[in-house]
């Protein structure tokens, strides 16, 4: 399994990322954060709810980013990205609370 993940999930400095964005776009994702993923076919709306901030902070202004930071993030949007990021993987072992469990899609 972790194998399979590091196949499919570009992650690291340097890595390229699978979304093709071109400079314009990343004010926009700076700017909009999961809206612009959502309207792009890269999210659903309802990830929005488990997202700090809705996916989005309210003060975030393209303007503040450094031209060098924009041109670093531009080929990074879709990895994992490097240092202290990571994707976790679960496996439920007993439930407990069946009524939480089903609220969250959670199963055994």
């Amino acid at each position: 399994l972790a194998q399979a993940l590091f196949d499919h999930i570009p992650v690291g400095v340097g890595q390229d990322g699978v979304i093709p964005i071109t400079e314009s776009d990343v004010d926009d994702i700076l700017s909009r954060g999961v809206d612009w993923a959502i309207e792009n076919g890269y999210a659903w709306e309802e990830d929005k709810e488990f997202c700090e901030e809705n996916g989005r902070m309210d003060t975030a202004d393209a303007s503040k980013v450094s031209a060098k930071a924009k041109k670093r993030g531009l080929s990074q949007i879709g990895t994992l990205g490097g240092g202290n990021h990571y994707a976790e993987v679960q496996v439920v072992d007993e439930i407990i609370d069946e009524a939480a469990a089903t609220s969250m899609g959670i199963t055994k």
